[in-house]
């Protein structure tokens, strides 16, 4: 029930701040989820939308060049496999917004994930990245300063309002209704408010589509959050609404929204609702929103499709099946199982015909680096190698090469660290530096600090990188970032963490071992989940909803961009089997 209270903090939050927005503070009483008057959020020139217009005409122009230049150039072969394989490895849509490399992994507009830890502004020093950040990195190709991201911040919150009906309409659901048939349900009710639509209907120029559509797109973004909150409170805590800080982000009002205040989980939200922004455009989620949304259907009605998809079980509902796996295995073995246990357990789930849920990727061949940020990672050192390449665990390599028993402070078993690896590697001289301190290791000539803070400085063994060289191809050395992650810094004890930690030296060798798996190594999914859970975030059915808030950043940036580039309506060829099998001069199967 929406209080008095209520409404006048969310005046407050709407007064918060200067220039043209506060004057939306003056409508804050009657405003509020289900207020009498509806805010309308009059389109304003931010730097956002007047950098991203700046850009425009020069990303047309080489889009027109490459049409030109390269347009009969072929991208590649597609086999049968490939089309009755769900379309895997096709390279057939344009993605502006990001790219994924099966080695390296996800990248926003150049930048990895660890880059991006590094390069965004953030809501506390050394903190997280703030997603309006990556929202202007995702738009504009370009890395904010601090003082636009908080421009981005101000003009989500105040566009952040929703119309009445949505509350009335929320309220009408059945209480029991999945939140993500609840979040589809608003999103497309929200439709009413489409600027793109209301322009489209008066005729506008093609020439100006991105620009209703990036409204609409801002004022989507902005709402998210309070919808997936109210969408929360009223599953699971009674319709008790929460009203959004002024002092907040747009992903810490999520969180705080929500109920949950600890500065820990608002900065797991950030963390959050970055690493799940976008995923290249392949995924049923993006795909579906840039499908629905080539036919130049609105951004409301585009995303609510996309919404339909993330919600199968294949897609956005994989960190609840995670989840749900996981807490079956304590259940069976408790929390401290050994390795054996879990080896037996994981082979079990497998003869089964069960998937080990968190493991692998359609596309990935290495460890999700989405997965990585969330867990934490001692350095990591890239190996090529007779065309191979091997992750080797650094402070793990000269033991092993030596077969002793390894450096007390990885937890790392040589399996995992031998995995695909050293095939053409020959050794010319192994340097074994003795317990040092930090600051001397890093005066030794070819050497890299591989642990940085996961043992102290008196403790560190820092290494024992050896010099290696290939026996037919050049060697590069790449190390990771040496930071502690998320959940080493805030939750190294937690069981479930530490399960986690026991079930990513498990399984990928039980994988490994049918000879089936391409790609054993876990996901964005095998953590995010118990993240969550140490929060109190304990509803399984919720988690798609927070992964759809943040897939909507990247799947409605690229949506601005295809309307401007003037994308054509997707519309791939069919075909039959009898026509592939007489295209190949095959006989049906008797």
């Amino acid at each position: 029930m929406v209080t008095t209270a209520f409404i006048q903090a969310t005046g407050a939050f709407l007064r918060h701040g200067n220039g043209a927005f506060a004057a939306a503070g003056q409508l804050g009483a009657a405003l509020a989820f289900g207020g009498q008057r509806c805010f309308s959020s009059m389109p304003q020139t931010s730097e956002l939308k007047a950098v991203l217009a700046q850009k425009i005409p020069t990303e047309q122009a080489r889009l027109k060049s490459i049409k030109k230049q390269l347009g009969s150039k072929s991208l590649g072969e597609v086999t049968v496999d490939m089309c009755i394989g769900g379309m895997r490895g096709i390279p057939g849509m344009l993605w502006e917004t990001s790219l994924l490399d099966a080695e390296e992994g996800i990248r926003f507009r150049g930048f990895s994930i660890p880059e991006l830890q590094a390069a965004l502004p953030s809501a506390v020093e050394g903190g997280e990245p703030l997603p309006e950040g990556l929202l202007w990195l995702l738009l504009t190709g370009e890395v904010p300063s601090k003082e636009q991201v908080k421009g981005v911040t101000e003009d989500l919150r105040r566009r952040s309002v929703t119309p009445p009906h949505i509350q009335r309409l929320l309220e009408a659901l059945p209480a029991d209704t999945h939140p993500m048939t609840q979040l589809v349900t608003l999103v497309a009710a929200m439709q009413t408010e489409s600027e793109f639509a209301r322009a489209y209907a008066s005729g506008v120029h093609k020439s100006r589509y991105w620009e209703p559509y990036y409204e609409d797109t801002m004022n989507l973004l902005a709402r998210l959050p309070a919808i997936a909150a109210m969408i929360y409170r009223r599953s699971y805590a009674g319709g008790n609404y929460i009203a959004p800080d002024p002092q907040l982000d747009w992903a810490g009002n999520l969180a705080h929204m929500m109920g949950y205040d600890d500065k820990n989980a608002l900065e797991l939200m950030r963390l959050y609702q970055t690493i799940h922004s976008d995923h290249e455009g392949g995924n049923v989620s993006a795909h579906t929103t840039h499908l629905v949304g080539s036919a130049l259907t609105d951004p409301y009605l585009s995303f609510a499709a996309g919404m339909c998809g993330l919600a199968g079980p294949l897609h956005g509902l994989a960190n609840q099946e995670v989840l749900t796996w996981i807490m079956n295995v304590r259940a069976e073995l408790g929390e401290s199982p050994s390795k054996e246990q879990l080896t037996k357990y994981v082979q079990d789930t497998l003869k089964s015909g069960r998937v080990v849920p968190g493991y692998g990727h359609a596309v990935l061949r290495k460890t999700d680096p989405r997965y990585t940020c969330q867990v934490g990672a001692d350095a990591v050192i890239e190996l090529h190698c007779c065309g191979q390449l091997a992750w080797l665990r650094a402070c793990l390599l000269a033991c092993l090469l030596l077969g002793t028993s390894g450096h007390p402070a990885c937890s790392v078993p040589p399996v995992l660290c031998l995995m695909h690896a050293i095939a053409g590697v020959q050794v010319v001289s192994l340097q074994i530096l003795a317990v040092l301190p930090c600051s001397a290791v890093d005066l030794v000539p070819s050497t890299l600090h591989p642990l940085c803070s996961c043992c102290s400085d008196t403790t560190c063994i820092a290494l024992t990188l050896p010099r290696l060289r290939p026996a037919s191809a050049p060697l590069r050395l790449a190390p990771a970032p040496l930071q502690r992650e998320f959940a080493l810094k805030h939750l190294p004890d937690d069981p479930l963490f530490k399960l986690v930690s026991q079930l990513y030296e498990v399984v990928p060798p039980v994988l490994l071992a049918t000879g089936k798996v391409k790609n054993p190594w876990p996901n964005v999914d095998a953590h995010s989940g118990v993240l969550l859970q140490y929060y109190g975030m304990r509803e399984e059915n919720f988690y798609t909803v927070l992964f759809g808030v943040s897939r909507a950043i990247g799947v409605l940036s690229q949506g601005v961009w295809s309307r401007a580039l003037g994308l054509p309506i997707e519309r791939p060829k069919s075909l039959t089997m009898e026509v592939i099998e007489k295209k190949f001069g095959a006989s049906p199967a008797a």
